[in-house]
């Protein structure tokens, strides 16, 4: 089992900036230490609007690909797989058929 953990921020200033990024990652390392985690994989989409469909989103896509059954789909907070609900179910949904939990 492995974690591929995913990061997104939406705009080129939160990239720049650097402090979207920060704080999920800082969030996700502190969860992977907690649960003694020792295999992770990490993706980042940066200045990618969460209202893209995940096939426009590269990153995204790649996370999903990289996930094999049993893994763990870790992010910082919910509202990182995107912001319409219609494609966060389609992306959740991918996920479990990788056998996958998010």
């Amino acid at each position: 089992m492995k974690y591929v953990i995913y990061f997104r921020v939406s705009t080129e200033e939160q990239k720049k900036s650097g402090l979207g990024i920060q704080a999920q990652e800082k969030y996700c390392m502190d969860y992977l230490e907690r649960n003694s985690a020792q295999s992770y994989i990490i993706f980042r989409d940066e200045a990618v609007s969460g209202g893209l469909r995940m096939e426009d989103r590269e990153n995204l896509i790649n996370a999903i690909d990289a996930l094999c059954p049993g893994d763990i789909f870790l992010i910082s907070s919910r509202d990182r797989l995107g912001r319409d609900v219609m494609q966060n179910a389609i992306t959740e949904r991918e996920i479990e058929k990788k056998q996958a939990k998010l």
